[in-house]
This record gives structure tokens, sequence and C-alpha cells, in this order.
């Protein structure tokens, strides 16, 4: 069901002009029975636009079911038009929709771009609790790690900095690598690995580390 959800999107919903996808497909005519939004324009605002906060729960959806590629490039059509000013005629950023033409409309009614970090960090970068403790369970595809093989990110967890090294030395996809050693300033910690191929860390081992800012360096084979 995923793999045909995925292709229908793809087929249906991906603008071929602009990379995004559309929140639904051309009806050709004005539905006022369906409600005001089937009357704007085509890719004007709910009839058609590319609606950040929709493309954002489709991203987190599919990297929650481990489809990594598929969520990375959901990923790009959203990063692309956010990115893109001369086309989006706004500072780079995650505004409500993207229009027909890829103009990017209420930059200030918006919260989906905290939805995106949040789902870049606990699902890409994988960092996220589970019961308290600490789970680094990254779904980083190959291009995203540079010529070292590394991808890097800091953030917080239990009052604590995190400064998170990835390393993929084989340069392999998210659905072929798992967590195989984690070191944390330096030394060797243990943890335990999940049955996803994440590692999973107790909170009072990180606590009993005695350090505010830790470093992880966190090998994936």
């Amino acid at each position: 069901q995923i793999d045909a959800c995925i292709a229908a999107v793809n087929q249906v919903l991906k603008d071929p002009v602009t990379g995004g996808l559309r929140l639904n497909s051309d009806f050709k005519t004005p539905l006022l029975q369906m409600g005001r939004a089937f009357s704007f324009n085509y890719g004007d605002k709910e009839n058609g636009a590319v609606f950040s906060h929709m493309v954002v729960l489709w991203m987190s959806a599919l990297y929650r079911r481990r489809y990594s590629r598929a969520a990375y490039e959901v990923f790009k059509s959203l990063s692309g038009l956010a990115l893109h000013s001369g086309q989006s005629k706004i500072f780079p950023g995650l505004p409500e929709y993207f229009n027909a033409e890829g103009r990017g409309r209420y930059a200030y009614l918006t919260g989906s771009a905290s939805w995106l970090l949040l789902v870049v960090v606990t699902q890409m970068f994988g960092v996220r609790g589970t019961y308290g403790d600490l789970c680094l369970q990254p779904q980083l595809e190959p291009e995203q790690f540079n010529d070292r093989h590394e991808a890097s990110i800091e953030t917080r967890f239990a009052g604590l900095t995190l400064q998170i090294n990835y390393l993929n030395s084989e340069r392999r996809s998210a659905e072929h690598y798992a967590v195989s050693r984690v070191y944390c300033n330096d030394r060797p910690l243990i943890c335990q690995i999940n049955d996803s191929g994440g590692a999973v860390i107790r909170r009072e081992d990180l606590k009993a580390l005695g350090a505010s800012t830790l470093r992880f360096r966190v090998e994936l084979n």
C-alpha cells in the first residue's frame, strides 16, 4: 500500500514545473458543494497549491515507515522551492504554500517550518527520545554525507548539548546500514541496538558522564 501511495502521489500530485507536491489534482470546474477552497483558481491556496504542512506530514509519514529515499525526495521538493528566492520571491524559508508559479505566500502564517525541523532532527538525523532514553537512528542518504563520509548535527536532549557526527564510510543508503559503534567524547559507549538498527543509550548513562556537552561519533555499517 505504501508503494502504491508513493506512486499515486508522484503521478497525480507532482507539479512538472516546480517539482512540488500539490494538495489536490485539478477538478477543472468550481465545486462549491465541497466548500470555498474549490472555487479558487487551480494552484492557489487550498485548491492545488503546494501546501507546506501537508508535504511535511507526508515526508514524516514516509520516514516513520522507513521509506527514507522517498522521504528525502519529498524533502528536496520542498526545500528546493523554499531556497529558490528568485522564483519564490521571498527570503529563504517555508511559507504556508507555494502557488502554481512557485511563489511563496503567507510567510507569517505557518507552523510548517517548526514541523520540518522536528522531522529533520528526529527522523532524518534520527535523534529522539524513547521512554526517556536517547535513540540515535539516522535515515540519511549517501548524498547527504560530505566528502569525508560524515554528516553532523547539534541539538539538545535532557538538558545536554549533543554534537553528533555520523560516519558512513561505505556510503550505503539508509536501508542498508545500522549503527555499529558509538563513541562519546572519544570513548566507546555501551548502548543497545534496537530492531531497526538504531542505538538506544540510557539517560542515566548520559548523565553519569558528567559533561554538559557530549560529542558523539557514530559509525554506520
